[in-house]
């Protein structure tokens, strides 16, 4: 009995050491991409109104990514945008004009409200995830590769 006790206090360390390395890793990933979303003034090139972070990007416990964010228009008002997607999806990043997540095919979700309403809507999946704009010769797309590795499953 007291060996079944020891070995199951045993995993629970084990368990505890992994989640905490993952919570870590998770958290750094978050930082990096909060920091260039708070740098850039769009996520992605079909949206040219201003932009305001709404919900930054977040893991839930799901391990789904996603960011929400809010843009002006001069005309119309307002309206968000958010994407969501599984870590587990997530299959690289790269940059074109844009740094992006490339996902498994339909995986990112993409969610838009009407003008001046807070309620977002379904509106299609998607392969990539846009996060936002950052030129300095791939040293932030090296980070991001790193830090996407150190959270994949």
């Amino acid at each position: 009995m007291l060996r079944r006790i020891v070995g199951f206090l045993g995993f629970l360390l084990i368990a505890s050491v992994g989640f905490s390395q993952n919570t870590k890793a998770e958290k750094a990933l978050l930082k990096e991409l909060n920091s260039i979303l708070s740098q850039t003034p769009t996520i992605h090139f079909a949206y040219t109104d201003p932009m305001k972070i709404d919900s930054a990007f977040a893991i839930d416990g799901g391990k789904t990514l996603s960011v929400t964010v809010r843009y002006t228009s001069p005309d119309s008002g307002f309206y968000r945008v958010r994407m969501a997607v599984a870590l587990a999806d997530v299959e690289s990043a790269f940059q074109d004009m844009y740094l992006l997540l490339e996902c498994k095919p339909a995986a990112v979700h993409l969610y838009e409200s009407k003008f001046n309403s807070g309620q977002l809507l379904f509106v299609e999946n998607r392969d990539l995830f846009h996060i936002g704009l950052r030129e300095d010769d791939g040293k932030t797309l090296d980070r991001l590769r790193k830090l996407l590795q150190a959270v994949q499953p």
